[in-house]
């Protein structure tokens, strides 16, 4: 066993080495020195620096780049180290960051063309086609994403003793409870919320399905399941809710209560739920494909950030990735004008996946959010998460003409109605230096931004328009209305934002059972949970109806699984 443990990393060691060292080959053609390039990748454009000595490949530089999922870092890593050593462009794609892969590819050939190379010499095969050692696991249940709803299910899972991998990309489970948008929880028709006790769980459904148009009977089975849910979230896992009650800006019966533990605590404490639920957690690892017999999926591929493969053959597979602000293809668009929201490792892989499988995905009508930093032409970024970080003597909102939003106005209805009437003019965020400090390192956390997007924010300022010692000052500079009744005092930053129409609440279609739908065909044993579903609220979710969904769905689908496998023993 000594030796075992000794020899994995010396072997991981020498191909290292080998990696560095690479081949020399003679070329025709190619002029010395160093070639910077521009590639599009997956999420923008990736700037590298190609260094040729003796007409080889001496060094690939990764400049700059605004990819931000783990597998993309492994590409970065693991494509120019191959392609030195082997002194070719033909070399294995990256599993998992295809278009990364593919980039970087097209940046070296850009690179040896502007050194006069000839593509055709850099095309030789010289991989060695040893086969990929792939790690094997078996359990019952494989869960693809450890947000609400993959969290829900796998406590839920283990609860019942059935034997659950987890798997994540980002570096902890959490996915959006480590966001300050989801605070709230919908909680209608339950005992915690006196105000709508007396309305039935059909009243109540029929109001939630009216202010989106979404799917009546799912709505039914969510608002009949929600009390049994708040009853396991508060007594099983000690998420308990405060006292007070915000109403639906349309709709005061329908109302959500804040949890009682602040995001960091509440996340403290779920992690540690999964902890000590010896479930099998994959951090850092994605889904990658999935393992058939015939046309019957049995399982899952992953990757680890490392690049190590695992296939995890399970009875049931469930989907509980979420989503993002998406276009209609499901995927976070990638011009300027977009918001790129938060959670940052959700690029929409999931979803590319399933309707490769001929899932069907879901999408609701466009929304609108306010975005800032639309100027800069690279990237823009939401405000609306990161406003509520923020204590109300921070900050203040304005419209072209001057007019505040009012705080009592923001507390009730957030930031909705006021995008609303805004109808594609400008707003102003006004700060005090408190506030423009922790607004810029919440959007820094929650956001996918590139390395030097983050440093101008830093270091620049670059999402202010103006700013100065008072009202006036920080408006005359900006050349906008002066707003009157703004009670903020020291130094003021303001921000301009823009409302932007997207499209979002993207997600796979799925029956009463959550079983995933490809035409009319409910697929077996895969499901979806969560915000990875598509449809049911319709275009609007009233506060906290998706975290609602998400626990009320992983709760429920873990009690369906566990039934069934013991059903088939």
């Amino acid at each position: 066993m000594k030796l075992k443990k000794w020899y994995v990393p010396l072997l991981g060691l020498a191909m290292s080495l080998s990696a560095c060292q690479g081949v020399t080959v003679k070329r025709t053609g190619i002029k010395d020195g160093t070639y910077a390039v521009k590639v599009a990748g997956y999420r923008g454009n990736i700037e590298l620096e190609v260094l040729f000595e003796k007409q080889n490949l001496k060094e690939i530089k990764v400049v700059s780049h605004s990819e931000t999922d783990v597998l993309t870092n492994e590409a970065f890593d693991r494509i120019p180290k191959k392609m030195i050593e082997s002194q070719s462009l033909n070399v294995d794609l990256s599993t998992g960051a295809t278009k990364t892969s593919k980039a970087i590819q097209e940046g070296v050939k850009k690179a040896i063309l502007q050194a006069g190379g000839v593509e055709k010499e850099w095309m030789i095969d010289r991989r060695s086609h040893s086969e990929t050692k792939v790690e094997k696991k078996e359990t019952k249940v494989v869960v693809i994403g450890a947000g609400p709803a993959g969290m829900a299910a796998t406590l839920r899972l283990r609860q019942q003793g059935i034997p659950t991998t987890l798997v994540e990309k980002a570096r902890e489970v959490g996915g959006t409870m480590a966001f300050a948008s989801n605070a709230y929880q919908y909680v209608s028709g339950t005992s915690l919320d006196p105000q709508s006790k007396k309305m039935s769980i059909s009243e109540l459904a029929t109001k939630l399905q009216k202010a989106g148009k979404g799917n009546l009977e799912m709505i039914q089975d969510f608002q009949s399941r929600l009390q049994e849910t708040i009853n396991w979230q508060t007594e099983d896992l000690g998420m308990t809710f405060e006292n007070k009650y915000v109403s639906d800006a349309k709709d005061a019966n329908l109302t959500s209560a804040k949890y009682e533990k602040k995001k960091d605590e509440l996340l403290a404490l779920l992690r540690r739920e999964i902890g000590v639920s010896r479930a099998d957690v994959y951090t850092n690892a994605a889904l990658v494909g999935y393992l058939k017999e015939g046309h019957k999926i049995v399982g899952v591929r992953i990757k680890k950030a490392n690049g190590r493969l695992v296939d995890i053959r399970a009875q049931a597979v469930v989907l509980a990735m979420g989503s993002q602000l998406r276009n209609m293809d499901g995927l976070t668009p990638l011009d300027a004008t977009h918001v790129f929201g938060g959670p940052i490792q959700n690029q929409g892989d999931g979803l590319v996946l399933a309707k490769q499988e001929k899932y069907d995905v879901t999408s609701s009508l466009p929304s609108i959010m306010a975005q800032a930093g639309a100027n800069d032409q690279t990237q823009a970024v939401s405000v609306e998460e990161a406003l509520h970080e923020l204590k109300q003597n921070e900050f203040s909102l304005s419209d072209a003409k001057g007019n505040l939003l009012s705080t009592e106005s923001y507390e009730k209805n957030g930031l909705s109605s006021w995008i609303q009437k805004l109808d594609h003019h400008r707003g102003y965020l006004w700060l005090t230096k408190s506030g423009y400090d922790k607004l810029r390192e919440e959007i820094i956390k929650t956001h996918a931004l590139s390395e030097q997007y983050v440093k101008a924010m830093r270091e620049k300022d670059s999402l202010l328009i103006s700013s100065g010692n008072s009202v006036s000052e920080v408006a005359k500079k900006a050349g906008i209305a002066l707003p009157k009744g703004i009670k903020l005092t020291g130094q003021l930053y303001c921000i301009e934002l823009e409302p932007y129409r997207i499209q979002s609440l993207s997600g796979l279609k799925v029956d009463r059972e959550f079983h995933v739908m490809s035409g009319n065909k409910a697929i077996p044993n895969v499901y979806a949970i969560g915000s990875a579903v598509g449809g049911v609220f319709g275009n609007k979710e009233s506060l906290g109806v998706s975290n609602a969904f998400s626990f009320v769905s992983g709760k429920v689908l873990a009690e369906k699984l566990a039934r069934d496998l013991e059903a088939n023993k």
